[in-house]
């Protein structure tokens, strides 16, 4: 099943669902979807947005241990031939160069390319929304990040809770707790 424009209102209420869920509950959801061959397209790109809006990235809690397995782009519309081809063009810069690329990057952008598809009839939404989720999820995770860290008695207490958050995939949560402990003088 394909995502057309008259699924927004599905795929809006699906994303509500998923983000009135505890953290712990939100990520078992995804991964069903994720594990669940029948998941339809929507499920999986509602996961995606939940996600990346509520922690900023696709792999928190549970989910860890899948980030390498790019579970995500693996589950998005179209063949894998497609998105294997479309990957490698994206990993390269023009002068040949391989650089780093980030799996909500290349699903924003695998998006944005069937959008401009005539047999994959999905609309600019998606790719739009993937782009503003993660921004939104990585600015709130940093600035949480730095709220709790703030609340942290001693200095290990509050690099304790850093690194945690980096083991638990949380990498903005973790950054701005680390800016938390960089602003505090002599480790007060």
């Amino acid at each position: 099943m394909e995502i057309h424009n008259e699924d927004k209102a599905t795929l809006g209420k699906e994303v509500d669902r998923l983000n009135s869920f505890s953290s712990p509950k939100r990520h078992e959801q995804a991964l069903r979807y994720l594990k669940n061959a029948g998941s339809h397209d929507y499920e999986i790109i509602a996961a995606a947005l939940s996600l990346l809006e509520k922690h900023g990235n696709l792999y928190p809690g549970v989910l860890a241990k899948y980030e390498k397995d790019w579970l995500f782009y693996a589950r998005m519309p179209g063949t894998m031939e497609e998105k294997k081809k479309f990957l490698q063009s994206k990993r390269f810069e023009p002068d040949g160069k391989e650089r780093e690329v980030k799996e909500p990057e290349i699903i924003m952008l695998w998006l944005q390319e069937l959008s401009k598809r005539s047999h994959h009839p999905i609309s600019p939404y998606y790719w739009l929304e993937v782009k503003k989720r993660w921004y939104a999820g990585a600015t709130g995770e940093y600035e949480m990040g730095g709220k709790e860290a703030k609340t942290k008695e001693s200095l290990l207490e509050r690099a304790n809770y850093a690194i945690g958050k980096f083991k638990g995939k949380e990498y903005a949560h973790g950054v701005g707790a680390m800016e938390e402990i960089w602003n505090k003088p002599n480790g007060l």
